[in-house]
């Protein structure tokens, strides 16, 4: 029976029984997952020399080294710092400004604080918690299924549903945002438009008092920009077009550009 609240995905880590291969992809693909990681380089999964290293990456432009750590059950606090002290050995021989540990181990508040005390260099740790909370949230279910074989229960499916239409609101927000952006040319630098002569200005009734313009169809301002030739033009008897340079919405006038 599947166990609640999260705990399904906390035993089945602990427990681990796959290989490490799938471990080091694991653990690849949650430092992908994470936005301050960048370029992450699996090195052998499947078997290799890697001088202690299971994995590179950058960190904020800086090289860092990734080693896992994926034992079947609880073990002790002194396993744990063994195979960490025997990986930070991979800092100074590649020259690395950090080091970051995956491990499916539970790892307490004060265990991390002796683990990075030991190093003289930047550290991150992703126990099992952290990991556990990062496969419970939506942008980790597809991951969980593929290395726990555990499946979306109904309130899950639910978030995914919120969590996506939380994301088309953001983008939605972002778009309108740069719209608004847009239009701020009305009272700010309005873009200089060089109107076109027209005939038939009999037709037109439209007049320009200012050659500060907006767009009668979507209110977006520009400076009409007095052409000299375009002036000469008028005064044969002709009138103008301007077309808005964000909607395309053509302006016809027959009145003097002032």
């Amino acid at each position: 029976m599947k166990r609640d609240a999260g705990r399904e995905t906390w035993h089945r880590l602990l427990e681990w029984d796959r290989s490490s291969a799938d471990s080091e992809r694991l653990a690849a693909i949650l430092l992908s997952m994470e936005e301050e990681y960048k370029g992450v380089d699996p090195s052998h999964p499947l078997g290799g020399p890697d001088g202690k290293r299971d994995l590179l990456v950058m960190r904020e432009g800086k090289l860092w080294i990734g080693a896992t750590y994926f034992p079947r059950g609880k073990k002790p606090f002194s396993e744990i710092k063994e195979k960490f002290t025997s990986d930070i050995e991979a800092i100074k021989k590649h020259n690395a400004a950090g080091f970051v540990f995956i491990t499916n181990q539970e790892v307490t508040l004060s265990e991390r604080y002796a683990l990075k005390d030991s190093l003289k260099a930047e550290c991150d740790i992703f126990h099992l918690e952290r990991i556990a909370g990062i496969l419970n949230q939506p942008k980790g279910y597809g991951m969980r299924l593929e290395f726990l074989n555990i499946e979306m229960s109904k309130e899950e499916q639910i978030a995914v549903l919120c969590h996506k239409d939380e994301l088309i609101e953001r983008l939605i927000a972002q778009i309108t945002k740069l719209q608004i952006g847009n239009s701020d040319s009305k009272v700010g630098h309005p873009i200089e438009v060089v109107p076109e002569p027209i005939k038939d200005v009999a037709s037109y009734s439209l007049g320009i008092s200012s050659n500060i313009n907006f767009c009668s169809q979507c209110g977006f301002g520009y400076k009409v920009k007095n052409d000299p030739l375009s002036m000469r033009v008028y005064s044969y008897g002709e009138g103008y077009s301007i077309t808005c340079p964000k909607c395309g919405n053509i302006e016809r006038y027959n009145k003097p550009l002032i």
